[in-house]
């Protein structure tokens, strides 16, 4: 019943497929070496690539679509588009991406069944099993019926809201209708238990191998703090003991990483409709503090880059 109706594509995951393959498209034309951005929608919403690009002296694609395909697809994806010279710079939702044990979500299942089944020979043996077990027949049946033949041109996301640098658009504070408010006013903060602190989950198997496959390749790669709405639970407990340790456990893993995620934390008022999502104005505001970040810990050397 799966094998069947592989490569049929389904209405729930189109604007995904359509948002990858333009950004895609902007990647095979952009000249290395290039700077990509890598994660999920707090980078699709939260940077002014290209603002970045002009400080900073080096062409930025923006590959951040949805932290929902989990952190095993976004690397896999990042490999396809990643050339020897580039940059990497990985923003990873917390605490999912550093978090992942290799449990599919309906998300990825939907998306690797309708439009990229070869994600599959990437997937461990595990992998592979959950995704069977976990796909419902309301999947395979949707899937059957091909609901996402067409590409989406309505709604907020999809690649007709995303630039030529692979940002999003249309966020500004006059495109925060009551129903995007109540959206982002009614989004709860994210738990995060001492679970989440555990040094040994199949997330970090996934970034040391990502890291030495880049190496091999003549790219850099480094982990820069998420973007999150800010919560009083996120300064007690556990959450606090996660925030403070990240970049300490990533060193520990032979990852670079730059920033402290504290300071990145932003105040409900400068988002658009989640908790990863900044309006118009706040991009500006976190895109102009990731640059100075990145200049102040020397990350992208230009002249050397251009060599």
């Amino acid at each position: 019943m799966i094998y069947g109706q592989l490569g049929k594509p389904v209405l729930s995951s189109r604007w995904v497929y359509d948002a990858y393959h333009k950004k895609e498209v902007i990647a095979s034309q952009t000249r290395s070496p290039r700077i990509l951005l890598i994660g999920g929608s707090n980078l699709l919403f939260g940077i002014d690539s290209g603002r970045m690009s002009r400080e900073l002296g080096l062409p930025v694609v923006n590959m951040g679509v949805n932290a929902g395909l989990q952190l095993p697809y976004v690397l896999y994806e990042a490999k396809k588009v990643l050339r020897p010279g580039d940059t990497a710079l990985l923003s990873l939702e917390y605490p999912e991406m550093y978090t992942y044990d290799g449990v599919p979500n309906q998300q990825i299942i939907s998306y690797l069944y309708a439009f990229d089944p070869g994600f599959w020979n990437a997937l461990t043996w595990k992998e592979r099993f959950l995704f069977l077990w976990d796909t419902p027949l309301s999947r395979l049946i949707e899937g059957y019926l091909e609901t996402g033949d067409k590409p989406v041109h309505s709604g907020l996301y999809g690649a007709h809201h995303i630039d030529d640098h692979g940002d999003q658009t249309h966020t500004t504070l006059a495109d925060l209708t009551p129903a995007i408010s109540q959206e982002r006013d009614s989004t709860p903060p994210k738990k995060i238990t001492e679970k989440d602190l555990n040094n040994h989950n199949l997330a970090w198997n996934y970034l040391e191998e990502f890291h030495r496959w880049a190496s091999r390749n003549g790219i850099d790669v480094y982990l820069i703090p998420s973007i999150l709405m800010d919560d009083p639970s996120y300064h007690r407990g556990a959450a606090l003991k996660f925030f403070q340790t990240l970049p300490l456990r990533a060193r520990s893993h032979g990852l670079r990483f730059i920033g402290n995620p504290l300071d990145f934390l932003y105040p409900r008022k400068m988002f658009f409709n989640t908790n990863y999502h900044l309006n118009a104005p706040a991009r500006k505001i976190h895109t102009h503090r990731m640059i100075d970040l990145l200049k102040r810990n020397k990350v992208i050397n230009i002249d050397e880059k251009r060599r």
